[in-house]
């Protein structure tokens, strides 16, 4: 009887571990988008790879190597992340200690405490926020049935992946880890996004974007870049109904169009310098912001409508 036990015990634990997919496994590939600017499109992309297994504070952590493709054939080291999984729980190692990236077995209006160091420096007084499960619902990828969810930051906090869906074994479809909305993404800065790709052994390739994994986009030719940003102001940023645009220098007549997150516009138009731009119809969101005059770019950014 103790025999028959222990083997429905054991049994139990191995089916278990069977049907819960295994996140990041050696080999698997995520592929995301670096904009330089929206339109005209340029775009570097950075690579994800699990490299290997590795052992940190007694846990079996996925090494994930990261690395920045540029044009010219140009690749850059960003380094290293650790992801350890613990059934339906993501973590990934930071400041000397693991912090939850995602979990699967959540459910809606359920809350996650996430932590985020932005690349380029955020001003935060902390690098904690609370973020809300807003639905949980089931997909498939090439046959494969995984579970998936979105999420949104709580008042009072910027971590998160807001409007982006996270799937089971792929992760989140804007960037692995999490992003703040008001850092560094309005200053004309690169921004990290979207995922193109992902790939492993497993699953195969799943495709998000519509640009293939590996493709680098650039300015057409004719296209001259200015120096951006440099005499420009935008403001409210967060804006809630009208956006003001300003600059130091004697511009005339200008182009300005705005995107949504998929690359569609939302307004075009021709403006003057101190011109009020009506945005009280745009939902809650980011939108990439261009400013040019001709074949130049004066201005390259994002403004968030709340």
């Amino acid at each position: 009887m103790k025999i028959s036990l222990v083997f429905v015990f054991l049994l139990t634990i191995c089916l278990t571990g069977f049907t819960q997919p295994e996140f990041a496994p050696i080999g698997a590939e995520w592929y995301y988008s670096q904009y330089e600017s929206f339109m005209p499109p340029m775009a570097n992309y950075i690579k994800h790879v699990c490299i290997k297994d590795s052992i940190i504070a007694g846990k079996r952590v996925k090494v994930i190597q990261k690395t920045k493709y540029k044009y010219g054939g140009v690749s850059v080291s960003l380094g290293f992340e650790y992801l350890y999984q613990s059934g339906d729980t993501i973590s990934y190692w930071k400041s000397g200690e693991f912090h939850v990236l995602y979990n699967f077995s959540l459910s809606k209006g359920d809350s996650i405490l996430l932590y985020s160091e932005m690349p380029n420096g955020c001003l935060d007084k902390t690098h904690y926020g609370w973020s809300k499960i807003d639905s949980v619902y089931s997909t498939s990828v090439n046959n494969h049935p995984l579970k998936a969810y979105f999420s949104i930051h709580k008042e009072g906090s910027v971590w998160g992946f807001d409007g982006w869906p996270i799937i089971e074994k792929i992760g989140s479809a804007d960037y692995l880890l999490p992003q703040n909305a008001f850092c560094g993404i309005m200053d004309g800065q690169p921004q990290i996004g979207i995922l193109r790709c992902y790939t492993d052994p497993e699953l195969g390739t799943f495709y998000y974007e519509k640009l293939t994994c590996d493709t680098i986009t650039t300015y057409p030719d004719g296209f001259t870049e200015t120096n951006r940003n440099s005499s420009i102001k935008l403001y409210p940023n967060p804006v809630v109904d009208e956006l003001i645009i300003e600059c130091d220098d004697p511009w005339g007549n200008f182009n300005i169009d705005i995107f949504d997150l998929s690359g569609n516009p939302v307004n075009s138009h021709t403006f003057c310098p101190g011109e009020r731009i009506n945005l009280s119809y745009l939902r809650q969101g980011l939108y990439p912001i261009i400013i040019y005059n001709k074949n130049k770019l004066y201005y390259n950014g994002i403004i968030y409508k709340k």
